[in-house]
């Protein structure tokens, strides 16, 4: 067996890894491959997922089809909840093995939604913008008779501060110490750990890593003000 997990996407040259699996694995190994999913970034409008490291958005289609040229077939699919929604497979390159149920559901789930069809993802642009431009709005109008903060410093963060223009938000909350005392890019806010939100709580807190918001409440049980959150619609809590 060999595995890889949010990884493979992250990868110019898909090629060369599949090629380097066939010489690793038997002829009756397995390779278990785990990405995000394109289906879940349009169902929800995933756009903040779109930054630098990761370089492709497949689907079970797009992947089965770069799969089938180095010879391995998915005989195994999966949807998980992980990174707001990802795909998991199992190919073999034993194009005789029995393919599961999963797979053909989820073959099935993308013909109906059209995944690949370019005007999908016309429309999926459209559609973000729109979304972004609620937040920017919505937000805008609050910070002027309010104090807000954001929480979670990660690739999400820094899509929405600098889109939404959130050049207002006095922190950016994160527990790791390694971006504790840093900037955000763009807009210059100033990473804080959660200690201290403590001592000087706003009025919003902007959840950035939103698709971890009700993880990162139950951490922070004190705070009395309001939660929000961007996606799959802006959300006040």
């Amino acid at each position: 067996v060999l595995t890889g997990s949010n990884c493979f996407a992250h990868n110019d040259r898909p090629d060369t890894i599949l090629d380097a699996a066939k010489i690793l694995l038997r002829s009756d190994g397995y390779l278990c491959l785990e990405v995000m999913y394109a289906g879940d970034m349009f169902d929800m409008l995933q756009w903040d997922v779109l930054y630098h490291e990761h370089l492709t958005f497949y689907c079970l289609k797009t992947i089965s089809d770069l799969l089938k040229k180095h010879g391995f077939y998915v005989i195994e699919a999966e949807r998980i909840k992980m990174h707001g929604g990802s795909l998991r497979i199992i190919a073999t390159q034993n194009p005789n093995k029995p393919v599961k149920k999963g797979v053909k559901e989820i073959i099935a789930y993308e013909k109906e939604k059209e995944l690949s069809n370019p005007q999908t993802w016309v429309t999926f642009g459209q559609e973000t913008g729109e979304k972004i431009r609620i937040v920017k709005e919505t937000l805008g109008r609050l910070k002027q008779n309010s104090r807000v903060w954001g929480y979670g410093a990660a690739g999400k963060a820094t899509l929405w501060v600098n889109a939404c223009k959130m050049n207002y938000l006095e922190a950016m909350v994160d527990a790791s110490p390694l971006r504790a005392g840093k900037l955000m890019p763009g807009t210059h806010t100033p990473i804080v750990l959660p200690e201290e939100l403590k001592s000087n709580p706003p009025d919003y807190i902007f959840v950035t890593a939103w698709n971890y918001a009700e993880l990162i409440k139950s951490k922070e049980k004190w705070f009395n003000g309001i939660w929000i959150t961007p996606l799959p619609n802006l959300k006040f809590f």
